[in-house]
């Protein structure tokens, strides 16, 4: 089940981590409504990748946390946590 992640803890499906690596990436500014594709019939919000990745407990890549300021290494749970809490504190 791909929302397993959002209720249990744990690993979330591979497919939301990759997309959100790509997004981040790919983006300058990110917005929660921003529409992303997920596969040829899935497009979800950006704050709907958020939650599928809340409690995921993989590490992010390096490059990401960088790139986002939260130095080195982190879960994606505290990756998409910061990025949440700062988009909504610009709004």
């Amino acid at each position: 089940m791909k929302s397993e992640a959002k209720y249990l803890g744990g690993h979330a499906d591979l497919n939301f981590r990759d997309v959100f690596d790509k997004y981040i990436v790919e983006h300058q500014e990110y917005n929660l409504d921003d529409s992303i594709t997920i596969d040829e019939e899935t497009k979800i919000t950006l704050n709907d990748l958020i939650g599928q990745l809340w409690k995921c407990t993989d590490i992010t890549s390096r490059d990401i946390c960088q790139k986002l300021g939260l130095g080195t290494y982190a879960k994606y749970s505290q990756v998409v946590r910061k990025l949440k809490s700062n988009l909504l504190s610009k709004e």
